[in-house]
């Protein structure tokens, strides 16, 4: 427990060193345009960053793409253990809450993150991104619901490929129209 208080305000300390220096050098200026010149400063440092992850990006999505288990090994190892992390830093700061937000911050996000809490904040956070029903319900599950159809997997094969063919002919339909619509107004501009 020492060492991690001990860690806790060597970290503390060190980003007040960063902290001041960036203000004497970045924020410091004599033109009144402080926030214009904190803005050029970060477009220069993000930039090339941003720049050279997107780039790293596509190198390896070219890469992957071609060994599809690979990528999905790659993909799903990632993302298991980004939701790890999440997992022990909620459990982090629920059993050290006092001791990383002091001590009324700290019994606040203890009940945060405690079990009930982490549920209810769960919750409200897929409420309010609209994630909660496309996580747990197909999106093809809801339009045929609406739709009033048979799910997917209900309906034969004769029935997929009669829906295809309807599909086809609107789209002609609407192609018609659009060329009909097109040759409408080049008479007219004439």
């Amino acid at each position: 427990m020492l060492q991690l208080i001990n860690k806790n305000m060597h970290i503390r300390t060190r980003n007040k060193k960063y902290l001041e220096y960036f203000k004497k050098n970045t924020l410091t200026s004599e033109t009144n345009n402080n926030s214009n010149n904190c803005d050029n400063f970060l477009k220069q440092i993000t930039e090339p960053i941003i720049k050279y992850f997107q780039n790293f990006e596509i190198y390896n999505r070219n890469f992957l793409v071609k060994h599809k288990y690979l990528y999905a090994l790659l993909g799903g190892t990632g993302i298991i253990l980004f939701w790890k992390g999440v997992w022990y830093m909620a459990d982090s700061i629920k059993i050290n809450g006092i001791d990383y937000f002091g001590e009324n911050l700290g019994r606040i996000m203890m009940i945060i993150f405690s079990d009930t809490g982490s549920l209810i904040l769960g919750l409200i956070l897929m409420l309010a991104t609209g994630v909660f029903v496309s996580e747990f319900i197909d999106d093809e599950i809801i339009i045929s619901g609406i739709k009033k159809e048979k799910q997917i997997i209900d309906k034969s094969a004769e029935e997929i490929i009669n829906e295809e063919k309807k599909e086809e002919k609107i789209l002609k339909e609407l192609n018609e129209r659009l060329i009909h619509i097109e040759k409408e107004l080049e008479d007219n501009h004439k």
